[in-house]
């Protein structure tokens, strides 16, 4: 009797671990949402000049959606660009050195001359001469680190110049409005010609080629258990035959909520073939068992 006891304990403790290790971990509250959107505001107030996009358009990462009456930064870049044009060629001019440099020869060539002819004959020269002849000789001298410093300067003309130049770059860009990221255009809630304030929504592009679930677990599961986790999503499409997507666990928040004491988890999907919507009804399971 006490082997069948035995027996039978250790086949019921091997049901429940089988069981526990079977058992999957329902997500609560179940949402379908946006992984990423955009309200694309007005970054200065001005004239909307040109709208280029409509509501239901696909673009790019960083197409232009709106441009805002840029006339005078268009004049600066201009501008800035000529400038800094000019204070390169300047940055490049060696020709006063080159000339003080040859000014400096010619008059220590003269006055090596005149020394060596006061030499053999001390009375041939006046002392007069020979102190005009050192002094523009040192005057020379100077001219050159005048022509040096000049050109110094000029370099550093050319490097401010610069930085207008992509100040007023800058100042050009902020009145394009260009979309952070890759999607549709769903709100368009500006006309050409109109006067906008700073701050002001323009339009709404949202992200449809990946879409995030996200539901609540108990609190008892910790993060490290559920991260990278597989688990079962069925997305319910009214009317049309469900999809069914093996997906893994890509978030679990590290903040519980106090009151119904869950946490916050979600996975991202693929939606390419933009079969799936954001406020779709979805179900969500995790396997319990972790991966190896």
């Amino acid at each position: 009797m006490k082997v069948l006891v035995v027996v039978g304990s250790f086949l019921l403790l091997t049901m429940q671990v089988g069981l526990a290790e079977s058992q999957s971990i329902p997500v609560k509250f179940v949402q379908v949402t946006l992984l990423d959107e955009a309200d694309l505001a007005a970054p200065e107030s001005g004239r909307c000049f040109e709208l280029l996009v409509k509501e239901g358009q696909l673009i790019d990462r960083g197409t232009m959606l709106v441009r805002l009456d840029d006339t005078q930064e268009s004049i600066d870049v201009t501008r800035a660009t000529k400038e800094l044009e000019i204070a390169r060629l300047k940055s490049k001019n060696t020709i006063e050195i080159e000339i003080a440099q040859k000014a400096e020869g010619a008059a220590k060539s003269k006055l090596k001359r005149k020394e060596e002819s006061r030499a053999k004959y001390p009375k041939s020269i006046p002392e007069e001469e020979i102190e005009e002849l050192k002094f523009l000789a040192q005057k020379t001298e100077s001219e050159i680190a005048k022509a040096e410093f000049d050109l110094e300067l000029a370099k550093k003309e050319a490097e401010l110049a610069e930085n207008m130049l992509l100040s007023a770059k800058d100042k050009l860009d902020r009145r394009q409005v260009r979309s952070p990221i890759k999607g549709m255009v769903v709100e368009v809630d500006v006309n050409e010609g109109e006067w906008v304030e700073t701050g002001r929504r323009l339009v709404r592009v949202v992200r449809l080629d990946r879409l995030r679930v996200a539901g609540f677990v108990p609190l008892k599961y910790l993060p490290d258990e559920l991260m990278g986790q597989d688990a079962e999503l069925t997305l319910i499409r009214e009317g049309r035959e469900n999809v069914n997507l093996s997906v893994q666990i890509g978030f679990v928040s590290p903040e519980a909520n106090p009151v119904s004491g869950e946490r916050r988890i979600w996975v991202e999907i693929d939606n390419s073939k933009g079969t799936l919507f954001p406020g779709m009804s979805a179900k969500l399971e995790i396997h319990a068992a972790k991966k190896p």
